[in-house]
């Protein structure tokens, strides 16, 4: 369980990057179709002759190279188990690569939607895609945008499935092309999804992902990224900003490779330079509670709401020592110190009830219910599915931790869901139980008392 948690705890809704970006135009595109020809021709007769030397499995892989990988006809199950079985049985970055190449290589052939419906389900095949599926939902957001340049575009594209990581990868790589970050940037990306009418999962991905490019492209300065979402108009857009860039913050300080990837030498993103090293300190090993102490009073929540990623780095993977640092915070932040650090405990735990449960009642009866609220609230991120966080909260086994989860899958609904009557029919799934039913209409706006006996600050 140990090893399970040092290798999942940043995932979570912290979207840490490990994937590394392979080039795959090489061999014919360079040689041009005669030389290819002559060079396929070659390699035939050199294989016959010297029985593949080295020079003649050079130029093979080339060529492959050029053509990307083959794959077979039929659905997304389809394609799932053969990438199962090209790359299952590797290990460590191997195995990274291997997804990475065949994913965008599919994309590229079958289009994004069936690229994420693959990997939705090499989840369920390979227990590592689970951990990192969202890093490489990231990466095919990114080759989306990259190889249309049409932000509205590769972001329709995209699905919601893995924390909604394509959605996020297309925003971050689309702001490092804009000229400047100025209001009218900030304001315009996200704007087809800023009517009242318009799909506010949707709206919340696009500036969440907005806070993920602002510190990309301000060379990770947080407060400058801060400021850059301090543009945005509406307060709500801002606060879902704010904790994408503080999710930056967090993972390029502690790996650089997805913010290399986006800017990198890639097919594609030879425009996008790396923006020169930082000189903000991102992290403080010595400060558990940095940088949430030095910024200012409008951006406390959004950063006490992460800052359990930044513990966890620190104490390497303890989850008893971050609670008891929760604990030891600012009293008017425990709560979403908890909260934080239940969203860590849904990634080390892959959404397993039972284990995220146990890991909760670690931390303080005081707060322990709010740890409940990250785990459900991040079981919604990764599927986009109410029910999977009333199946969650069912289990919990003190009343009054259950109730406030269910009140926190009742806020989730309300983003999901803009109109007040489309959110009714999401609570009244839960039957038997009129207080849970209620806690649920509660968060999700609706005219309800908030049943007695549900934690409050």
């Amino acid at each position: 369980m140990a090893e399970r948690v040092r290798h999942r705890r940043r995932e979570g809704i912290i979207e840490r990057g490990a994937i590394v970006w392979r080039r795959m135009t090489t061999g014919m595109r360079r040689l041009g179709l005669g030389a290819a020809i002559f060079a396929i021709a070659f390699v035939i007769g050199s294989v016959a002759r010297v029985d593949q030397s080295a020079a003649a499995r050079a130029v093979i892989a080339k060529v492959e190279a050029w053509r990307g990988p083959r794959f077979p006809s039929g659905d997304t199950l389809t394609v799932a188990d053969t990438l199962h079985a090209r790359c299952g049985a590797l290990s460590g970055k191997d195995k990274v690569n291997c997804y990475d190449a065949q994913l965008l290589a599919l994309r590229v052939q079958r289009g994004t939607r069936f690229a994420m419906g693959t990997l939705n389900r090499l989840t369920a095949l390979d227990h590592d895609v689970a951990f990192t599926g969202h890093e490489y939902a990231h990466a095919i957001g990114i080759a989306a945008y990259k190889a249309s340049r049409d932000v509205a575009g590769a972001f329709t594209s995209c699905t919601e499935i893995l924390q909604s990581g394509c959605y996020h990868g297309v925003i971050q790589t689309y702001l490092l092309s804009v000229p400047a970050i100025d209001s009218t940037a900030v304001n315009t990306v996200c704007k087809a999804w800023s009517a009242p009418d318009a799909d506010r999962w949707l709206r919340f991905q696009c500036v969440h992902g907005m806070g993920h490019g602002l510190e990309m492209s301000l060379a990770h300065d947080l407060p400058k990224a801060l400021a850059g979402c301090d543009l945005l108009v509406e307060e709500w857009d801002r606060k879902s900003c704010y904790g994408g860039a503080f999710m930056e913050n967090v993972v390029f300080a502690t790996d650089p490779s997805m913010a290399q990837m986006v800017m990198g030498d890639e097919p594609g993103g030879h425009d996008m330079a790396m923006p020169s090293m930082t000189k903000y300190k991102m992290i403080d090993r010595s400060d558990p509670y940095y940088p949430c102490s030095a910024i200012g009073a409008r951006y406390q929540e959004d950063c006490w709401l992460m800052q359990p990623a930044v513990m966890l780095q620190i104490y390497d993977g303890d989850f008893d020592r971050t609670f008891k640092a929760c604990d030891g915070a600012p009293v008017e932040w425990r709560a979403a110190c908890y909260q934080g650090t239940g969203t860590e405990v849904s990634g080390a735990t892959t959404m397993n009830h039972a284990d995220a449960i146990a890991f909760c009642s670690r931390g303080s009866a005081r707060w322990r219910p709010w740890c409940y609220t990250g785990v459900v609230k991040n079981f919604i991120d990764v599927t986009a599915k109410s029910a999977d966080g009333i199946s969650f909260c069912k289990e919990i086994p003190d009343r009054p931790s259950q109730l406030k989860c269910y009140v926190s899958v009742g806020e989730e609904i309300s983003v999901m869901r803009h109109a007040l009557a489309d959110r009714k029919p999401f609570c009244d799934v839960i039957t038997g139980d009129a207080e849970g039913r209620d806690a649920c209409l509660y968060g999700a706006q609706l005219p309800v008392k908030l049943p007695a006996g549900t934690p409050v600050e």
